[in-house]
């Protein structure tokens, strides 16, 4: 079922725009709506995430960062797919899902591709830079959909280096 502010004619907008796109970053909700792909969420099917990645190229964008697919118990896995590979991602699963952080993936992305990166370069540092939000912005109130806290890690941007601790 889609969103409940998505329709099929914004689905289909979106396929157009992809048809443009240098890189999209769908989480697996998106993919499989673009993809027209059933949710099924086997928590251990990394060769079917890896392929939904891959059927996302069929769009027409040149990459496709398919994100946040939930494996095993404790493991998120994002898959950068394009013509001539598809690359793994690994980050600890912490069990919460923020409002988002999506779209912050994408910009943190965005903005390392900006700084002169390559596309493939851009991936590791900005997952790693979300990994140090989501931890800070876990709060204990048990709660399951919760406000990124990023302001206190924007300095970790300029300098990437301390993004792995």
């Amino acid at each position: 079922k889609l969103y409940k502010t998505h329709n099929d004619n914004m689905v289909n907008g979106i396929k157009d725009l992809c048809k443009m796109a240098d890189l999209i970053v769908p989480n697996y909700t998106e993919a499989c709506f673009l993809t027209g792909n059933d949710y099924r969420y086997d928590e251990d099917d990394e060769l079917r995430t890896e392929e939904m990645a891959k059927s996302l190229l069929d769009l027409g964008c040149k990459n496709a960062l398919l994100t946040g697919v939930h494996i095993l118990e404790n493991k998120l896995l994002s898959v950068l797919s394009s013509k001539q590979e598809a690359i793994r991602y690994y980050e600890d699963s912490l069990h919460f899902n923020f409002f988002g952080a999506g779209d912050m993936l994408a910009s943190t992305v965005l903005g390392y591709i900006l700084k002169g990166m390559q596309i493939k370069s851009a991936i590791r540092p900005a997952l790693s830079f979300m990994q140090q939000v989501v931890r800070g912005s876990i709060v204990n109130n048990g709660l399951k959909f919760l406000d990124l806290k990023f302001e206190d890690k924007l300095k970790y941007l300029a300098d990437e280096s301390k993004l792995s601790g």
